[in-house]
């Protein structure tokens, strides 16, 4: 890039949108002053482009996790052959694509999956502070799973006995909410 003629690289310039001649000006450091006009300037400073964050998480006796944090998502990513598992946790959807590139299902998470595994997906929420980019359901559920009524409820017996103790209007009032609904019919595995 660097030996390329003025020439050409302003021909390949004059194609691009600015944002893009902006990116292509920087590339081209000994044609930069001749590439890169005020305007161009004006832009990039306009629509400035973060860097993505991510972080790898090593768990023990588990797969590794990558969380990347880019364009305001924040997206989950688990590779089990052959499967490349992608959890946005922005809109609460998963998207299962296969090695070579395709994707084979594209669903809802489910609000059970998060309180199964409170503790992983609470680790991923603390190391990376994207909790600015996570949906609301999914930090109610992190919020939810610290509560005592949650750790009773961990317990089948316990789980039972507070359900006899209720009320049918009671039950009925906690199946309308899906929070407390994933509490009272834990997601069995």
């Amino acid at each position: 890039m660097q030996s390329l003629p003025y020439e050409l690289l302003q021909h390949v310039a004059r194609g691009l949108l600015p944002r893009y001649q902006c990116r292509f000006a920087l590339t081209s450091r000994q044609n930069y002053d001749c590439l890169y006009s005020p305007l161009l300037r004006w832009h990039a400073l306009k629509q400035h482009i973060p860097l993505p964050a991510y972080k790898i998480f090593n768990f023990p006796n588990e797969n590794q996790y990558s969380l990347i944090i880019s364009d305001n998502k924040a997206l989950l990513m688990n590779i089990i052959p052959p499967y490349l598992y992608v959890d946005n946790l922005t809109t609460l959807t998963s998207h299962d694509i296969l090695l070579s590139g395709r994707i084979s299902f594209t669903y809802a998470m489910n609000i059970h999956i998060i309180y199964h595994n409170t503790k992983l997906y609470n680790k991923f929420l603390k190391a990376a502070q994207c909790h600015k980019y996570t949906h609301n359901d999914y930090l109610l559920t992190i919020l939810n799973s610290k509560q005592p009524i949650v750790l009773l409820c961990s317990s089948r017996r316990i789980r039972n006995c507070i359900a006899r103790a209720l009320s049918y209007k009671d039950l009925a009032a906690i199946y309308q909410c899906k929070h407390l609904s994933c509490i009272f019919t834990p997601w069995e595995i």
